[in-house]
């Protein structure tokens, strides 16, 4: 009995490229972070800048980024919630969402998979995707 393999996930270009239509709002790409996602979490920092907008999008190759199950936490620098892409009432993801920067600092992002975080038997790579950080100055 052989154990099944979980298919590699689609490069960083590649899904970057499918994600990429922050321009068209006018954002710039600052950053893109790749996700591969097992029963783990993924953590980055990045340092934002006062009075601008930033714009967090999610995607996650052929399924919809509401329908991946794939959470993103914006934290403070003392790793308290600033906001995240999922919505309680509705219990859907949302593939992007706006952030305004009061003040210059480091923040953190925490991403993971709502129900591989849940179970010891995902693989890393089962849920993959790729996290834009898009800016406009105000």
């Amino acid at each position: 009995m052989g154990f099944a393999q979980v298919p590699p996930c689609p490069t960083e270009a590649q899904m970057a490229a499918q994600c990429d239509d922050a321009s068209a709002a006018g954002y710039t790409t600052l950053k893109t972070f790749l996700v591969e996602l097992g029963a783990g979490s993924q953590e980055h920092s990045y340092i934002l800048s006062k009075d601008t907008e930033y714009l967090f999008s999610l995607c996650t190759g052929a399924t919809a980024a509401s329908e991946s199950g794939i959470t993103f936490t914006l934290l403070d620098a003392y790793y308290q919630p600033l906001l995240s892409n999922f919505d309680k009432k509705t219990k859907k993801h949302m593939a992007k969402i706006g952030y305004y920067s009061q003040s210059t600092g480091v923040v953190h992002f925490k991403i993971e998979h709502q129900t591989a975080k849940k179970s010891a038997k995902a693989k890393l790579g089962q849920y993959c995707g790729v996290l834009n950080l898009s800016f406009r100055g105000l």
